[in-house]
């Protein structure tokens, strides 16, 4: 037993190395998950979602929550199940439970990110090990979505902090201003009816806070979508660019 969970560390070091990242539906015989985002209520137990293997073969899942793409930290939520065989055609369910003492901001949401790496199964894992796992190891598939922690009591509703952006330019470049307590994340953000592409560039403003376009002239009016609590887009709202003091 003790030998056949190394090789399950062994294997998940290595695919650590090889993942790559995929949008939440993958192709036909991937893996899927059932949601887009995860809205934490403070007042959840937990949450739940579902992840479902299109394919004919088997896969082993890690789960997790993190802090930061960029570095990985630990947050302050359990996954369970964190490891599991997740056998083909099927799905399983996992929870997300916030561990418990943990503090967090209770003005503003905070913003974590669910990940599920999955590695194609071996048909023996002692096999594997012998044969050397990074042989034997194409890549991993990774599903990452955001997970947002809510408290209760924030003094405007999700959908009124929608069309609150403020705009303002100065010097060749937009700033974007939050006042809400919601992280919102454009669908399409346009400026003159000149779309900024948001996808590659920063699409998400944090609470209380401020993001920079730059664009090619002075603009005048603004025009947005956000991306809502169930992965679907907000009405269309538009407001004026003002100008900076420097403008």
């Amino acid at each position: 037993m003790n030998s056949m969970k190394i090789v399950i560390q062994r294997l998940l070091m290595v695919v650590v190395l090889l993942t790559i990242n995929m949008s939440v539906s993958i192709a036909s015989d991937g893996i899927s998950l059932s949601r887009t985002r995860i809205i934490f209520l403070s007042s959840d137990k937990a949450q739940s979602v579902t992840m479902r293997n299109h394919g004919e073969k088997p896969f082993l899942v890690q789960s997790g929550v993190i802090s930061s793409l960029n570095e990985r930290t630990p947050a302050p939520f359990l996954t369970t199940p964190p490891l599991f065989r997740l056998e083909g055609d099927s799905k399983s369910s996992l929870r997300i439970l916030l561990k418990p003492g943990a503090s967090l901001p209770s003005d503003r949401e905070s913003v974590f990110y669910f990940t599920a790496i999955a590695v194609p199964a071996m048909r023996s894992l002692t096999d594997a090990a012998d044969q050397g796992m990074t042989a034997r190891l194409s890549v991993g598939l990774q599903n990452t979505i955001k997970l947002f922690y809510r408290p209760a009591g924030l003094p405007v509703t999700p959908e009124e902090a929608e069309g609150r952006l403020n705009f303002e330019y100065q010097n060749g470049r937009v700033a974007v201003i939050n006042p809400t307590p919601y992280h919102l994340t454009f669908s399409w953000l346009k400026f003159d009816r000149l779309e900024v592409n948001v996808r590659q560039g920063v699409s998400m403003v944090p609470p209380f806070s401020q993001v920079e376009y730059a664009t090619p002239s002075s603009v005048r009016q603004a025009e947005w979508m956000l991306i809502n609590d169930y992965g679907g887009n907000s009405k269309t709202y538009k407001a004026e660019i003002k100008r900076g003091s420097k403008a």
